[in-house]
């Protein structure tokens, strides 16, 4: 395929309502996530929070299985698979989702988000 070929199928999806929903969507969590963070995720594709227990958590850009919980010296301890059903939910919309739950309502999160090894 041609470069040129290419550069116009990138071009055009810019401009679909799902790729206007990706951007809408990245924006949204920036908006949400202190300078630290956006830094951290523009670096490293993650960010870290802090539960209400105290519990630091890193929310990947992954599908599933994308959330560590992170001991006291900041090692992997074990992962998390916790998103929303949905038909092509934007994945900065599931972060943000991840984000807001685990700051809400940490208990609950825990009791149904399924648990997998580091």
């Amino acid at each position: 395929m041609s470069s040129t070929r290419m550069w116009a199928g990138t071009c055009f999806f810019a401009h679909t309502p799902e790729a206007r929903a990706y951007k809408r969507a990245e924006q949204l969590l920036k908006s949400m996530l202190t300078k630290p963070q956006r830094d951290e995720l523009r670096r490293f594709g993650r960010f870290t929070i802090v539960g209400p227990s105290g519990t630091r958590y890193r929310i990947h850009r992954s599908d599933v299985r994308n959330i560590y919980v992170l001991d006291q010296k900041g090692n992997r301890n074990h992962r998390l698979c916790w998103y929303m059903i949905g038909r092509k939910i934007p994945q900065a919309d599931q972060m943000l989702a991840q984000k807001i739950m685990i700051e809400a309502d940490e208990e609950e999160f825990l009791r149904v988000a399924e648990v997998w090894p580091a």
